[in-house]
């Protein structure tokens, strides 16, 4: 089936009812659906995903589709997908995490309260890593 035509049906389906189908489908093809897909609509689907289903599919995410939808679910399942994103793949979820700061700032530091100290500190510390961005002034 095409993408574009999984993201209509999808559009038209109970979100507990994508997200059995989604729990089905690899994380690949999720991601896809899902950066097509209206992000509150997402953010639905994603809740009633298992964690480990979710977190594959946020990884293998566009970076700001991501941080996007990370912001736009519930702050407790939020943390949760950092916290088992961090043992999958520290330095991607950095920089969704980085990303999330820059879009809404008070709401990624919600997210970063209810994460483990553990994961946390992980997290912390390759965000420290990553390359500054240098802001060159337009002329």
């Amino acid at each position: 089936m095409s993408l574009g035509k999984a993201v209509k049906i999808i559009k038209k389906m109970k979100s507990s009812e994508a997200s059995r189908i989604f729990e089905r489908t690899s994380a690949e093809r999720v991601a896809r659906i899902l950066e097509r897909t209206n992000l509150e609509r997402a953010a639905e689907i994603v809740e009633r995903l298992s964690t480990e289903k979710a977190v594959n599919a946020i990884l293998a995410m566009d970076r700001t589709v991501s941080a996007s939808l990370i912001l736009e679910i519930n702050a407790d399942v939020a943390a949760q997908i950092v916290e088992n994103a961090v043992n999958l793949c520290v330095a991607r979820i950095a920089r969704i995490i980085e990303q999330a700061a820059s879009i809404n700032l008070e709401a990624t530091i919600s997210i970063l309260e209810r994460t483990d100290a553990r994961a946390l500190a992980e997290l912390l510390v390759e965000i420290s890593r990553l390359p500054e961005k240098v802001e060159v002034p337009l002329l």
